[in-house]
């Protein structure tokens, strides 16, 4: 059961997030299915992933957020100022061949904002890379990359800037060997050994407190697991909880908005969809700063049954510009 939670827990940490997303399908109260939370476990522990070792996969994710410090309006004496903004939109498609010239791998950037700047009484600096319409594909045991974006710089308000317009530049050697290629492939061949967990009556004492937050629902062979947590569950579990608390006593207070949504599909029990979504805002205030965490809208999806994306043709890909130093490439 450690490994499950560690896996799910894993990739809610890194993508952290609405029941409102747009990758995730309506669900009906009336399709909702009554289960004891021994059977709801059972249910995720017979989940096969059979077809996740052997076809392709696609990941699609997007996402806003941005933190900010700054004075307080009855703080006269303070000009600081700090904003970190990260936006993307973007996606990847993996399918492993019979063997590394056969696999395929295709990462695509529809977009990309990051901002960072920052103003003291003796410091003016900002940070700021954005991108649309680009991509990193690895064919044939090569990797190839096109970029669309631009770079700027501000120091004390002497600005550097760089534009990428279609730059598109490949390996001039194969990086995907076939040694790579195995690990790889082990690690979806031992990922359904890593999923399974032992049902025993201490487990269920131990996470009894979930069992609100799972529900279940059954449309046809589709079984949808999903977890919802929401603000005033994690402030009744702050409150409430007394030893061993992960969290301060206080995030209670900091946190004016939270939802967190992870949805497991299966079609005839074999893993189809994993989604997850969620925002979140956090404030919180000193005697001179106050300083804001917002996620909005985070989503994120992973399909193991999807349909190939069109992959740019080997003839396209050969006006690419080979390079030696391919990852120096990329930002020169």
């Amino acid at each position: 059961m450690k490994k499950i939670l560690l896996v799910l827990m894993s990739i809610g940490l890194f993508i952290l997030v609405a029941c409102q997303s747009n990758f995730m399908p309506p669900l009906k109260k009336s399709d909702q299915v009554e289960l004891t939370l021994a059977q709801k476990l059972t249910l995720l522990n017979e989940m096969n992933l059979s077809d996740v070792k052997s076809n392709a996969l696609m990941i699609s994710a997007k996402g806003d957020f941005k933190a900010s410090a700054e004075p307080l309006p009855n703080v006269s004496n303070s000009s600081n100022k700090v904003l970190i903004q990260f936006e993307f939109d973007a996606s990847a498609y993996i399918s492993l061949g019979n063997e590394a010239s056969e696999s395929i791998m295709y990462f695509n950037l529809n977009k990309l904002l990051v901002n960072n700047e920052q103003k003291t009484s003796y410091l003016e600096y900002q940070n700021r890379i954005e991108a649309t319409k680009s991509f990193l594909l690895l064919k044939n045991g090569y990797v190839y990359a096109q970029l669309n974006g631009s770079y700027k710089t501000s120091n004390q308000g002497n600005p550097v800037e760089e534009s990428f317009n279609n730059k598109q530049m490949r390996s001039k050697e194969v990086v995907f060997t076939q040694n790579e290629y195995e690990i790889l492939k082990s690690m979806f061949d031992s990922l359904e050994e890593n999923l399974h967990f032992d049902i025993s009556d201490s487990l269920l004492e131990q996470i009894k407190y979930v069992d609100k937050m799972i529900t279940v629902y059954k449309t046809g062979d589709i079984h949808t697991i999903r977890l919802l947590i929401t603000k005033e569950q994690v402030i009744e579990f702050i409150t409430t909880t007394t030893e061993n608390l992960p969290l301060p006593p206080e995030f209670k207070d900091y946190l004016k908005k939270l939802t967190f949504e992870l949805r497991i599909e299966l079609n005839q029990k074999k893993l189809s969809k994993i989604y997850l979504a969620s925002d979140l805002l956090l404030e919180y205030s000193d005697s001179e700063m106050k300083n804001d965490v917002t996620l909005n809208g985070l989503q994120f999806m992973v399909d193991f049954n999807p349909v190939a994306p069109t992959i740019p043709s080997d003839s396209s890909l050969d006006k690419f510009e080979p390079r030696d130093n391919f990852i120096s490439g990329l930002i020169r």
